[in-house]
């Protein structure tokens, strides 16, 4: 198979722009003096997110393992997948997130829960930071939808199909 495409996520001008979005978070957190919440969200939110790619493989018949022992957790598909496939896992957190969000500016807008939208808030901003990367694997999809991805954890690889 002929390779298309490759990103590793450890490219030192990749880890530059993220740090960015980084940074706007923090300052939200200290802005409305959340230093404990920020501890909070990156332990309650890093997990789900993981189980939740998982979630999303199983969806289409994906199976595949995570590895919370790194700094950057990560799961990782045990084949090579399809875009299809590569569309639902690499996306399910997010979308999940968002659709729990929603849900949340919802209450907080019904019920004036001041605590409730901020909340929200801090999921959406957590998994936007968390999630560039799973973003960019799903642009891949449609730039290369008839391709093989392999995931090798903070690398992927795009071949032919």
């Amino acid at each position: 198979m002929k390779k298309i495409y490759e990103l590793d996520i450890k490219n030192p001008i990749l880890n530059l722009v993220s740090i960015f979005p980084l940074v706007l978070f923090v300052v939200y957190f200290v802005s409305y003096r959340l230093p404990v919440l920020w501890l909070l969200f990156f332990l309650m939110l890093r997990f789900p997110h993981e189980w939740l790619h998982q979630l999303g493989g199983k969806i289409v018949g994906v199976n595949s393992s995570i590895d919370f022992w790194k700094l950057n957790a990560s799961c990782k598909p045990d084949r090579a997948i399809t875009a299809k496939e590569n569309k639902m896992f690499a996306l399910f957190p997010y979308i999940s997130f968002w659709i729990i969000s929603i849900g949340m500016f919802l209450f907080s807008i019904a019920f004036s829960s001041y605590i409730t939208h901020k909340i929200a808030v801090l999921i959406i901003l957590f998994q936007t930071y968390a999630s560039m990367g799973d973003i960019f694997f799903f642009s891949l999809s449609f730039l290369y939808p008839k391709a093989i991805f392999v995931d090798e954890g903070t690398r992927i690889v795009v071949y032919e199909g």
